[in-house]
């Protein structure tokens, strides 16, 4: 099954540095490149926006930023880990960002490439929006099956009102379960391009809004939402 990743970076400096962007766009390179060669139909030479490989930095905090990244199977992903060019890669931006600060989790692609897809063609793909929020969501686990039902029920209104940006909603692939395989919390990653914030901020103000919150709430634990800009 594919997979992608998502890893958050804190910089040293909130102000950009030209060193810091060309080690990141070495970064992106360099990770794409890879995938280029190890994996079937995911990625190709050159093409980062076919593969997912992209920086973006947070607009609410510029000193945030996220790289994704997709991979044709969990197996591919930890070849990835393992490879001499992620720990290039890894050396290379640590006088950049803060190591002890970075976040990573994968989430499950049921094949339709989170980044570069839209289930409407007419739409426009998550990576070429201007502003895209990434809504990362907090499920109790025995409410999962419940929650992804009113996500279902309500997804509908968001899509009209984001029109022609995209959708999508995805699982965190999850490695703390115990012994008896279970865990109390599952993550479900919210993403939606828009054109700019406040376009965002404007769903609050529709009358389909309640409803929409309302569904959600229900199995909600807590929820952290973020606005990002691609910047590679």
């Amino acid at each position: 099954m594919p997979a992608t990743e998502f890893v958050w970076l804190t910089a040293r400096e909130t102000s950009s540095t030209s060193q810091r962007r060309i080690d990141a766009e070495r970064a992106v390179s360099v990770q794409n490149e890879w995938f280029s060669r190890t994996g079937p139909g995911c990625h190709t030479p050159g093409a980062t926006v076919a593969s997912g490989v992209a920086l973006f930095q947070q607009i609410e905090d510029a000193a945030l930023y996220l790289i994704t990244g997709r991979s044709a199977s969990i197996e591919q992903y930890q070849q990835w880990q393992r490879s001499d060019e992620a720990t290039s890669i890894t050396t290379s931006l640590e006088s950049h960002f803060i190591r002890e600060k970075t976040v990573s989790i994968l989430v499950e692609d049921d094949g339709s490439a989170i980044f570069t897809s839209t289930e409407v063609v007419a739409n426009t793909p998550l990576m070429e929006s201007p502003v895209m929020s990434v809504g990362r969501c907090t499920v109790a686990a025995p409410d999962r099956s419940r929650f992804a039902e009113n996500w279902d029920s309500v997804r509908g209104l968001l899509e009209a009102f984001a029109q022609p940006h995209s959708v999508k909603g995805v699982w965190r692939i999850r490695k703390d379960q115990g012994e008896d395989n279970t865990r109390s919390d599952e993550e479900f990653v919210m993403l939606c391009g828009w054109p700019s914030v406040e376009r965002h901020m404007e769903f609050s103000t529709r009358e389909e809004f309640q409803r929409y919150s309302t569904a959600l709430k229900e199995k909600l634990k807590g929820a952290d939402i973020k606005h990002y800009r691609r910047v590679l």
